[in-house]
């Protein structure tokens, strides 16, 4: 038996304190305001500052959003401290917006929070220069687990056990459930229904599973984590692209939480007359993977800094919490060692005059001398029995052209572009109604025509082919003539030669 008592609650005999609703007024105690280059200004809300002001957030400065994307686009030198902020303030509008337009739903205060909690940490997990990490780890253990979603969760937990003011702010607005809850919208899996028809999520029933799109949509990939990565990184490279804060106001006013009959939930949807700025979130992605995150001198200075952390990673240890000591390759299963990586680790190997990371330090040297792995050219697959082709099978087709080429001479780098997803353009998952009739309440799904004019390939795989500083130009054009070979081989596009720098 439940009895309220004032600011307490009385469960089964026992006082328990009363959850307090979550203020968004401005001018409340503890609120202030954040400058940002893209929304202008962010709203910090209590308890939100309590999160923020931690270690485990603030690291978040010193790991860079774009990881080496500042070495070629030099003001891309933002941190996943920002877009983090960004992707708080984008959840909270986001949210904000469904409750005003659709009191119905039902939203509560407390999922307001949650929501917004969870795209203030869902890149908590981030490693060494964000993804590039993950390319490290690939290489260093091809069949490692981790994920950075992982870390966010593991981290999050970590900060509740270990900052006991975090906690106890927390948990005058949270339980337990909201608490699983934020893990869930941090990292959702990718079916929400399990094998017997039933609702697999524990921290939100399925009268609200829609909220589940809003930080990491699973449905078709729009999400207030690319709205603000794709502005940010955009505006800060100086890359334009179609998507940016007109857009997303139209597709944020035009958007409605609505009852998907194939599935049995509701999902985000869209009104018909903002198809084509939804297109451009998607457009938006793959035009900024092709000109910014895999330009190829991005990838060649990401390759040589991989080469070096997989020489330099059993030389580098990190204590743990638990007294052991774990190196690059293995910090993760840790998360207190974990918690001392960032970008600074070059840095470390750069500073150091121990002699077993003399070959890292000689490739970092390399890159901040500009003598970079020179392109010699690229190509893409874009049919389905290619995208699998290992980087090693690659070098060695292209070898079989021309046993004369040293194979240290080779370099090949593979790179997935895609739209969100990479079997299917995400567009032809996305859902519309008809926002000029309210009682027309059947979805509509991109017609066929409309996705054979305005979709593309589920994705490619792009193949970069480089050769150390320094190749001569005779090996140069036999590395090249070799992988023109081997793209025809493959009934790929013919690379096109890169002009050659000295």
């Amino acid at each position: 038996m439940v009895e309220f008592n004032g600011s307490s609650v009385k469960q089964n005999g026992n006082d328990v304190l009363k959850k307090l609703e979550w203020d968004q007024t401005r001018g409340v105690s503890n609120y202030f305001e954040i400058v940002d280059v893209v929304h202008d200004s962010i709203g910090i809300f209590h308890p939100i500052e309590k999160i923020i002001n931690t270690p485990e957030f603030q690291r978040l400065r010193n790991i860079k959003q774009m990881g080496i994307a500042y070495l070629v686009y030099p003001s891309a030198e933002h941190s996943r401290f920002t877009h983090s902020l960004g992707v708080y303030h984008l959840a909270r509008s986001h949210i904000n917006a469904l409750s005003e337009r659709q009191p119905n739903l039902g939203i509560t205060s407390t999922d307001k929070l949650c929501v917004c909690i969870a795209g203030l940490l869902h890149d908590l997990g981030h490693g060494p220069y964000s993804h590039m990490f993950e390319v490290f780890l690939h290489k260093a253990n091809p069949s490692h687990s981790w994920r950075h979603e992982e870390g966010s969760k593991l981290i999050f937990k970590r900060m509740l056990d270990q900052n006991h003011e975090v906690k106890e702010a927390l948990d005058r607005y949270l339980s337990e459930e909201d608490y699983l809850f934020i893990e869930e919208l941090i990292d959702p899996p990718k079916s929400f229904i399990d094998n017997h028809g039933n609702w697999k999520l524990k921290g939100r029933p399925i009268s609200k599973s829609f909220i589940y799109d809003i930080v990491s949509n699973k449905h078709d990939c729009l999400d207030v984590d690319k709205f603000d990565y794709l502005m940010r990184d955009s505006k800060l490279s100086k890359i334009t692209i179609p998507f940016g804060k007109v857009t997303l106001g139209r597709i944020q006013n035009n958007m409605e939480a609505r009852k998907f009959e194939d599935v049995g939930y509701s999902r985000i949807v869209y009104g018909r007359k903002v198809r084509s700025d939804v297109y451009t979130v998607m457009y938006s992605r793959e035009d900024l993977h092709s000109r910014l995150y895999q330009h190829k001198t991005s990838v060649a200075i990401e390759t040589m800094v991989v080469d070096a952390l997989v020489k330099a990673a059993p030389y580098l240890e990190y204590k743990g919490d638990d007294g052991r000591y774990y190196d690059l390759y293995h910090a993760f299963e840790n998360i207190s060692a974990y918690l001392q990586l960032n970008d600074y680790v070059t840095e470390k190997i750069l500073e150091s005059n121990d002699p077993r990371l003399a070959e890292a330090k000689s490739i970092l040297d390399q890159i901040n001398r500009r003598e970079l792995l020179r392109c010699v050219g690229t190509t893409f697959f874009t049919t389905i029995p290619y995208v699998r082709k290992s980087v090693e099978q690659i070098k060695e087709d292209i070898l079989k052209f021309d046993d004369t080429i040293d194979p240290n001479m080779v370099i090949v780098a593979v790179r997935q572009i895609h739209r969100g997803f990479t079997e299917v353009d995400p567009i032809t998952k996305t859902l519309y109604f008809n926002q000029n009739d309210p009682s027309d309440n059947v979805l509509e799904r991109p017609s066929d025509q409309w996705i054979r004019s305005n979709t593309s390939e589920a994705g490619r795989t792009n193949v970069y082919v480089y050769v150390p500083f320094g190749t001569s130009m005779d090996d140069y054009n036999k590395v090249f003539h070799a992988f023109e070979k081997t793209a025809k081989s493959y009934n790929c596009e013919s690379p096109a030669k890169r002009q050659r720098r000295s």
